[in-house]
């Protein structure tokens, strides 16, 4: 018995090392580890947290929010921009004028700076 499991112990750790790890997250950018947008209606707020490797240097951020009309093409109502030197920054932006019964799409554009290198990244999500 104890044979038959080292032998099927073995065996899986042979396979788990032998085998391409189809399961593992991939990652998506090089210096940006995640982004979390919101668009938040009843607070009157757009924002998107920004979180960077470790060696990030800088983190810079612009949020645009759109009106999604009906028909025809979204319309700009509010911007905003910051950055920081730390490795995670939360990008905020107000808009007084928020309707429930209205789409919104906030397009982000991050750069982050890492080792010498700044990598851009494009978002948008909608609410």
């Amino acid at each position: 018995m104890k044979r038959f499991l080292s032998l099927a112990l073995m065996s899986l750790m042979l396979f788990a090392i032998l085998t391409p790890n189809a399961y593992a997250s991939t990652m998506r950018w090089t210096n940006v580890a995640n982004l979390y947008p919101a668009i938040v209606k009843n607070s009157n707020t757009y924002r998107c947290q920004v979180i960077g490797f470790s060696g990030t240097t800088n983190i810079q951020c612009d949020l645009v929010l759109y009106e999604k009309p009906s028909n025809g093409d979204p319309i700009e109502v509010a911007r905003t921009s910051g950055s920081s030197r730390a490795t995670q920054y939360t990008c905020k932006g107000e808009y007084n004028n928020f309707s429930t019964a209205k789409t919104y799409i906030m397009e982000i554009t991050v750069r982050v700076t890492r080792n010498g290198y700044t990598e851009t990244v494009k978002e948008t999500c909608q609410a």
